[in-house]
């Protein structure tokens, strides 16, 4: 990404010499639309409890912010670079082995070079182009607490994170509610390679005397595809200098 950034700000550089241009920066919220499916075949739909336990409540939270900075030029070209954070936390309780609760964590970040060509209107710009998105996925983690009248454990399950890289196609249009200040709302889907997984863990802490610790022999479980991502929405504000 280091190779990605330098190139980035070469042609920046080159095509703005000597021009006037605009500077523009945006504050966004979506979710991982682009990744989500893959993610949670991969990492969510598996878990510490069992296929014939009764799952009855489940919550899921996968907050995503980005922000963009943006360089447009007299001749309607823009670069830019967005950068992106998200962490994915789902909770869920068990009914037939009550009372049992578990939760599942993982953290994203993520870097995007692009260029786009703008069509501008008195209080809107409406542009299209490319990207090159890459994605940091964590270490998945699993914790399961059962309150065991006999013996309460925890189950505690890891498994390495990964790289998604690849090729975007890029829709943005921006709502202008003054000189400076717009709407935005982006669009951006592609082809991506997901390359996830590694090593996984798992750890059984009993928690009443006599106390003791099982620990399962890890083992590699990977998990590499490429794929056409589904559409990602953003929704944001920003101002332009």
């Amino acid at each position: 990404m280091r190779h990605l950034t330098i190139i980035f700000f070469l042609l920046l550089t080159f095509t703005t010499f000597g021009q006037k241009a605009e500077n523009l920066f945006t504050f966004s919220y979506s979710n991982n639309g682009q990744i989500y499916d893959v993610i949670d075949e991969f990492y969510f739909s598996q878990g510490a409890y069992l296929p014939n336990n009764d799952v009855f409540t489940y919550n899921q939270s996968d907050v995503k912010f980005n922000f963009q900075y943006e360089y447009l030029t007299p001749k309607d070209y823009s670069f830019y670079c967005k950068v992106g954070y998200s962490n994915r936390y789902d909770t869920y309780t068990i009914s037939n082995v009550q009372p049992a609760n578990g939760s599942k964590e993982q953290n994203y970040e993520n870097i995007a070079l692009g260029v786009k060509y703008t069509i501008r209107g008195d209080h809107f710009e409406f542009s299209t182009g490319l990207e090159i998105p890459y994605f940091k996925v964590s270490t998945y983690t699993e914790k399961l607490f059962w309150n065991s009248p006999t013996q309460p454990l925890t189950d505690t399950q890891t498994l390495d994170g990964g790289s998604v890289y690849g090729l975007n196609s890029v829709y943005s249009m921006k709502v202008f509610i003054s000189k400076t200040v717009f709407i935005s709302t982006d669009l951006v889907f592609g082809l991506l390679y997901f390359n996830l997984g590694g090593m996984a863990y798992q750890v059984v802490d009993y928690l009443k005397p006599p106390a003791y610790t099982t620990t399962e022999p890890p083992y590699i479980e990977t998990y590499k595809k490429t794929t056409v991502s589904k559409p990602e929405f953003s929704f944001g504000l920003g101002i332009k200098l």
